[in-house]
């Protein structure tokens, strides 16, 4: 059985300087689908860009620099936490009957604004993501909650896959690219270059932000755990190995 899953992750808050979109524009398209049974399962995301950019100074050019003594309001809260409730409950009147709603991660934004305002508002979004998942019965998911198992990440941050070792500030770059006609290429971007066989093994895709293939594996079994628990469904995960199978790795 297949099993068919609407993405919905975005930023939730506008900024129309970085072009970003409110999350709930993009349930214009997949109402349709709610409403005539062919969507098993909605999840509803964002990441913490929604941080990155309330606590960073833009030029036009979107160049920036980090805001000094970065106070993070509630309204500015609210605003996150409550587009992402307000996407789950337009996707629940439309039929949605199983959806898993993620937390934000702490993720880039923190990292970049330096600050433990950032730290604490992304913490607190996330309490609120808790309870008002609690309260309307849907799953909740923390995409990086492999991370605590300690025979999946060690005390240096790194994360442990099918005998591999990925280094958290690892990042893959151009050079781990190669043509599409090479031998053993793996997934191939817009470009028409491909994973090389040491693509995979970094934690970060070229970008060096967004997780790369084999984590971004882990991050589909964790959305997966949450439907089985929350739903009791019986949905196999991934092996490692499975996870390494889809890329070039060797």
């Amino acid at each position: 059985t297949r099993l068919r899953i609407a993405r919905l992750f975005k930023m939730s808050t506008s900024n129309r300087l970085m072009g970003s979109t409110y999350l709930g524009n993009q349930l214009v398209g997949l109402l349709p689908y709610l409403r005539n049974d062919e969507v098993d399962a909605v999840f509803i995301g964002a990441g913490s860009n929604d941080f990155f950019y309330y606590s960073n100074d833009f030029t036009l050019t979107g160049s920036f620099k980090p805001k000094k003594n970065v106070v993070i309001s509630v309204d500015f809260i609210d605003a996150v936490a409550g587009s992402l409730l307000a996407a789950v409950d337009i996707a629940r009147a439309a039929g949605a009957k199983k959806v898993v709603l993620s937390l934000l991660p702490m993720g880039t934004a923190s990292a970049d604004a330096g600050s433990a305002e950032v730290l604490a508002g992304i913490a607190t979004v996330n309490d609120i993501l808790r309870a008002g998942a609690k309260e309307r019965d849907i799953a909740v998911v923390d995409l990086f909650g492999f991370a605590t198992d300690p025979a999946r990440s060690n005390e240096d941050g790194s994360v442990n896959i099918a005998g591999r070792v990925l280094p958290i500030d690892s990042a893959a770059t151009v050079d781990h690219l190669v043509a599409a006609d090479t031998a053993g290429a793996g997934p191939c971007n817009s470009s028409g270059l491909c994973a090389g066989p040491d693509h995979a093994d970094h934690y970060r895709a070229e970008d060096g932000l967004h997780p790369n293939t084999l984590i971004q594996g882990l991050i589909a079994n964790q959305v997966l755990s949450a439907l089985n628990g929350h739903y009791g469904l019986a949905i196999a995960l991934l092996s490692d190995e499975e996870i390494v199978a889809l890329t070039a790795a060797q």
